[in-house]
């Protein structure tokens, strides 16, 4: 009595559907591991790029502080100033004055907005800071931060260049659109 159910006949259309549904659990999986390529690249490349993230970092924060220190420095005799406007140095002293506050600015400058700093610069002291913040801009701004940026390509680009597994899934796609 225990093995009756074994001993039973089993529909052949019931194992085909069985092994489809198998099948199609199979293409899913292989969909979401295709699905997820990307994200494995990218994550190899982030790993593989931790020496120049860490190198860029110490590089820009190095300049930042050491031109948020000159900037405090020569904004101190505008702010301690007596005939000056008062609001005019509360603003100054507020992007200005304390060096936290001057390497925020100089971050600001780096890698964000720098246009209003160069303007309140500009309308309150002269426009030779006008032309500082362009030369900065020009020089820091764009040189150093692009060719950091450009490491983080090549270094990416590397990495991508060295997963076997992710060259042989290429090879295979191009062969499949070659013949097709």
């Amino acid at each position: 009595e225990r093995f009756r159910f074994a001993q039973a006949p089993l529909n052949p259309s019931l194992v085909r559907c069985l092994r489809l549904g198998r099948l199609a659990r199979l293409v899913r999986l292989i969909r979401w591991m295709t699905f997820f390529e990307a994200l494995q690249l990218l994550l190899k490349s982030i790993q593989a790029s931790i020496g120049v993230l860490f190198w860029s970092l110490v590089l820009l924060f190095a300049c930042m502080l050491l031109l948020a220190m000159v900037m405090s420095t020569c904004m101190q005799t505008y702010i301690r100033d007596p005939e000056m406007d008062w609001e005019f140095r509360r603003e100054l002293y507020e992007a200005w004055g304390t060096f936290v506050r001057a390497y925020v600015s100089m971050f600001e400058i780096t890698l964000a907005n720098w246009g209003p700093k160069c303007w309140f610069m500009m309308s309150s002291l002269g426009e030779v800071w006008g032309l500082v913040f362009v030369l900065y801009k020009c020089t820091f701004g764009f040189a150093v931060v692009q060719v950091i940026t450009s490491c983080f390509v090549q270094q990416t680009l590397k990495t991508a260049s060295r997963d076997e597994e992710l060259m042989l899934k290429e090879k295979k796609k191009a062969t499949d659109l070659f013949i097709k």
